[in-house]
This record gives C-alpha cells, sequence and structure tokens, in this order.
C-alpha cells in the first residue's frame, strides 16, 4: 500500500533582503498551532542567520530537520518559535499550485 501521507511543516514562505517571509501558514500544522503567522519574518534558522543567504539555504535546513527553530520578527518584536513537521494527506498537495512550500519534496508529485 502506498504512504498516503506527507511529512511538510505547513508554511509558505519567500525569500526577501530582510530574511524569509511566511506567506501563509496551513491550518491544522504545528506552525499554526504554535503561533506562527504570514507576515513573520525568520531571520534566523537553528540559530543560522538566514539575511542574505540563498533561498536553498533555508530549503536544506527545513528539509533535514523534524524540528527547527526559528528567530521571527513580527511588527516590532521579536520571538523565538520552534516548530514540528506534521503529516499531511498527499492528496491535498494536488489541489494548490504553491511557489514554495517548506519541507516540500519531489516525491509527493
Amino acid at each position: 500500500m502506498p504512504n498516503l501521507y506527507k511529512v511538510l511543516y505547513g508554511v509558505d514562505y519567500k525569500k526577501t533582503k530582510q530574511g524569509i517571509k511566511i506567506t501563509k501558514v496551513r491550518d491544522g500544522s504545528h506552525a499554526q498551532d504554535v503561533g506562527l503567522l504570514a507576515g513573520d519574518l525568520v531571520t534566523f534558522i537553528n540559530n543560522k542567520n538566514v539575511i542574505g543567504l540563498p533561498i536553498e539555504f533555508a530549503d536544506d535546513l527545513f528539509n533535514k530537520n523534524n524540528q527547527i527553530n526559528l528567530r521571527i520578527t513580527r511588527g516590532n518584536e521579536e520571538k523565538q518559535i520552534s516548530i514540528k513537521k506534521t503529516k499531511f494527506p498527499k492528496i491535498s498537495l494536488y489541489k494548490k499550485s504553491v511557489k514554495k512550500f517548506l519541507g516540500y519534496s519531489p516525491e509527493a508529485v
């Protein structure tokens, strides 16, 4: 029987000059449960500064770890948030075209 689930962080993002901007938080994800919001700006992943680094650096950190620690900026406030991967049905990944999905893997296609 095929594996019908894919484990992901459940956030979409894009690179900006200031860091990595969260553009969407998926319903039912651990990221949503711990309070990560669209618009949050990630400046550190696992104590590594991501400002000015290629987006592939962030992709690598997100894909290789089951849990990551983020330092985010929300408005004038700085926060530390730890998120874990969440199991999602693969079928839901086919429903939307996503530019950049943290944890996305070609094997889900």
